[in-house]
């Protein structure tokens, strides 16, 4: 069937509402909807995470979608409609492509599994995978590589001395500087991409949230990603994309495990065709 665009609403089949359109500033403001809205009904909120003020990758849509459908950088399954919500992809923050010309594929990946990122002294599960990875797999060395967690825990009492003063008011991005947030171990001798690119796998925990700019950064250096979920977690244009032969997920529990799982994955000679 061919869709077409027409000038009226009321004319459409179907409405999509974007950040910057009047019914997703009303919906962004929950100022009420239009006279187009009826519920949510025949509308498509469109990857409203990136609307003013929003968390691009936060599930927590903040907006009341009524009956709309909903494409979204940043879901979990026990809040998606299933045939209706849709799951896009949340774009790197990082280019960690490959030098122009090199084969991410063909190069040497002599690193068993990898990460670098923040661990906040927040609540969130997902910087609890971060921690455990940098406690207990850091260092390890399996047959197919060793592991290389390169996690910077940020101090909380400092954060708190830094915020109990009243010049921060006047520079917020000094909370984002100085002491407390120490320096990666490895930031000397190899940036983020090309600790990617000399990984066989890659770490995908989420921060604040499940979602992660992290698996578009993997498939970009072409390092296997690596998620720990419980079930909740969608990938992009999940069900309809199968990624099971992509990507490995294991659950919370068996974190600890990782390295002995993936070992075994490449002894196994399964990671090509991942």
């Amino acid at each position: 069937r061919r869709f077409h665009l027409v000038d009226r609403p009321e004319d459409a089949c179907l409405l999509i509402v974007h950040g910057n359109s009047t019914e997703g500033r009303r919906l962004g403001r929950r100022s009420g909807a239009g006279p187009t809205w009826d519920g949510g009904n025949n509308h498509l909120l469109w990857d409203p995470n990136h609307w003013p003020g929003r968390h691009p990758d936060s599930p927590i849509l903040h907006v009341d979608a009524g009956r709309a459908a909903v494409a979204a950088t940043s879901a979990v399954r026990s809040s998606s409609a299933r045939g209706f919500d849709t799951m896009l992809f949340l774009h790197p923050r990082q280019d960690t492509r490959p030098d122009k010309g090199a084969s991410s594929a063909d190069r040497h990946r002599r690193l068993l599994l990898s990460f670098r990122g923040q661990i906040h002294c927040w609540s969130m599960p997902w910087y609890q995978h971060r921690l455990l990875a940098a406690n207990y797999l850091n260092g390890a060395n399996y047959s197919a590589g060793p592991i290389v967690i390169d996690a910077s825990c940020i101090n909380a009492q400092a954060i708190w001395e830094r915020v109990s003063q009243p010049a921060w008011l006047l520079n917020p991005r000094s909370l984002l500087q100085g002491s407390w947030l120490p320096p990666y171990a490895t930031a000397k001798d190899i940036g983020y991409g090309e600790l990617l690119r000399t990984s066989k796998f890659g770490l995908v925990s989420g921060g604040g949230a499940p979602t992660s700019y992290r698996f578009a950064e993997m498939l970009l250096a072409g390092t296997v990603p690596v998620l720990p979920d419980n079930g909740d977690m969608l990938l992009p244009f999940e069900p309809d994309v199968d990624w099971s032969g992509c990507v490995v997920r294991v659950e919370e529990g068996a974190i600890l495990q990782l390295g002995v799982i993936l070992d075994s994955i490449v002894a196994r000679g399964e990671l090509p065709a991942r």
